[in-house]
């Protein structure tokens, strides 16, 4: 019975250190732990029209290290970079395609996470970093992705 005692006194110790430690983290550190997973992509948004999602397949993301997979065009692979204190939330991949050494991806964008549900936002000429998610009538594009499991 003591050992039983001690035992749960001890989980309840661990629990309360992990439980500080999640408090004492910061946003954008929480921000890259929800990122983590296997996005399926929903819709992609380009100026004023729907493109098709075969241009994204899915993303996954396993630590720094983000996959880009379409049904096309193969595999990129690119670090991401966040700052979840920016206003709005600003996230960068930067890399580069499997079977084409002189590709080199840069998306510098903005992002939420909201459950699930995963949104991204890039200008498409490569511009500047976008300052909000509305796309009617400007020159970038807004990815919309589910997660289907975290890694």
């Amino acid at each position: 019975m003591r050992l039983l005692i001690r035992c749960i006194g001890a989980f309840s110790l661990l629990g309360n250190i992990a439980a500080s430690d999640v408090g004492d983290r910061d946003e954008t550190s929480v921000d890259l732990a929800r990122l983590q997973g296997v996005w399926k992509t929903v819709e992609i948004v380009s100026g004023d029209e729907r493109i098709q999602t075969a241009f994204l397949e899915k993303l996954t993301v396993s630590g720094t290290r983000a996959t880009f997979e379409s049904y096309d065009e193969g595999r990129a692979y690119a670090n991401v970079t966040m700052n979840a204190e920016a206003n709005p939330k600003e996230i960068d991949f930067r890399g580069g395609m499997e079977l084409n050494e002189d590709f080199f991806l840069h998306y510098c964008g903005i992002y939420s996470i909201d459950g699930n549900r995963l949104r991204l936002s890039f200008n498409r000429a490569g511009g500047n970093r976008p300052d909000s998610f509305e796309t009617k009538g400007r020159n970038k594009s807004i990815w919309t992705l589910n997660n289907q499991r975290p890694c």
